[in-house]
């Protein structure tokens, strides 16, 4: 009678112990609450409208919605932001409270894809609106991407049904006791395994979700491909509106050691000025050292543009730093170069980034 109970109470803590590491993701999980603080990337909006020298579109974790805005100063006063751009990824917005880890894994570029509009007045009074898409190809540093994770999850599902056949139908169909169970060496050794496997997948699961909550993987491998179409009106009600140029930027990141990384790229710049048409071309690359919360950078890009014949480098030192939760500041400065006429400007940026905040469950 004793063995009995022991048995019993063995297969309690069993389904427990399954139940408890299911609940801590599954298939069924809700994209929403996967959702991490990693830095709010460039937006293809934003960089279209070519207010700063320097044009390397960062890929980064794809958000909901975020917006980046720039140039909070005029002389020493404080001033609404000249240059806005937001960003909103359609599809996981309309299904936000629907989607499933188990469809986002079905179709992972369809769900990256996000659209951006952007907006800037210059000092001429001539507005410019631009429209940008973008998707990642590869993102390593997404929880929802992860391998090991549709692994552990694969293992899991197995044990669930071996489970499910082993109590709710193998007992039953073959008409086993308490007292026939309790005497079964091969049914309790069957139990033992599964308890066991349950223990070791639990424990890796456990300790690859921790590496994510606490942003380990934000120089993962990525890779990102975008466009953007960029016109201009010469009045505010954005009427008129005239073709100005299309961008395509592609860029690559990968990881540098446990705190570094470098990423690299090309974008295309087709404009159109006075009836004529040019060809621009920037080669960039930027490399970051530091945290997900805090980190340096340098940055260099090789630019030629066709509509002045010249060739040009820009240099930067910035940082970034994640001031709450998803609020980013991001500070760069250093010098655009004329190689051509051998003329050179020094140049500074500060841009405010904002995102919905990780909800990582």
């Amino acid at each position: 009678m004793e063995s009995r109970r022991v048995l019993l109470l063995s297969a309690l803590v069993f389904l427990t112990l399954l139940g408890n590491a299911q609940e801590i993701v599954t298939v069924d999980s809700l994209v929403k609450n996967l959702r991490l603080d990693f830095a709010v990337p460039d937006l293809p909006a934003f960089n279209g409208l070519e207010t700063e020298p320097g044009n390397l579109l960062r890929p980064s974790t794809p958000k909901d919605f975020s917006i980046i805005a720039n140039e909070f100063f005029n002389g020493s006063n404080i001033i609404i932001p000249k240059i806005i751009a937001i960003e909103v990824a359609p599809v996981t917005l309309i299904k936000y409270n629907k989607l499933t880890l188990q469809d986002y894994q079905r179709n992972p570029v369809l769900y990256n894809s996000r659209i951006s509009v952007g907006t800037f007045r210059d000092s001429t009074n001539l507005s410019r609106m631009s429209v940008g898409y973008r998707t990642t190809l590869i993102n390593k540093g997404d929880i929802k991407n992860d391998k090991n994770l549709k692994e552990l999850m694969v293992h899991l599902r197995n044990i669930n049904r071996t489970r499910n056949e082993f109590y709710d139908s193998e007992l039953e169909r073959l008409g086993i006791t308490e007292f026939e169970f309790a005497t079964d060496t091969v049914l309790q050794q069957q139990l033992e395994e599964s308890f066991d496997q349950i223990s070791s997948y639990r424990d890796s699961l456990q300790s690859l979700l921790m590496d994510y909550r606490e942003n380990k993987f934000w120089n993962a491998e990525k890779l990102d491909i975008a466009f953007c179409f960029v016109g201009s009106s010469p009045d505010s009600g954005a009427g008129n509106i005239q073709y100005n140029s299309l961008w395509f930027w592609t860029t690559y990141a990968r990881p540098v050691g446990e705190n570094g990384q470098l990423m690299w790229g090309i974008n295309t710049n087709f404009h159109k000025e006075d009836g004529s048409k040019y060809m621009n071309i920037g080669i960039p690359a930027r490399f970051y050292i530091g945290t997900n919360i805090l980190k340096g950078f340098i940055e260099g890009q090789y630019q030629y543009k066709q509509q002045v014949e010249t060739n040009n480098l820009v240099m930067k030192l910035g940082c970034e730093y994640n001031f709450y939760k998803s609020l980013w500041f991001n500070f760069s400065a250093g010098f655009y170069k004329d190689l051509t006429n051998h003329t050179s400007d020094f140049i500074s940026t500060f841009k405010l980034a904002y995102a919905i905040p990780g909800n990582f469950e």
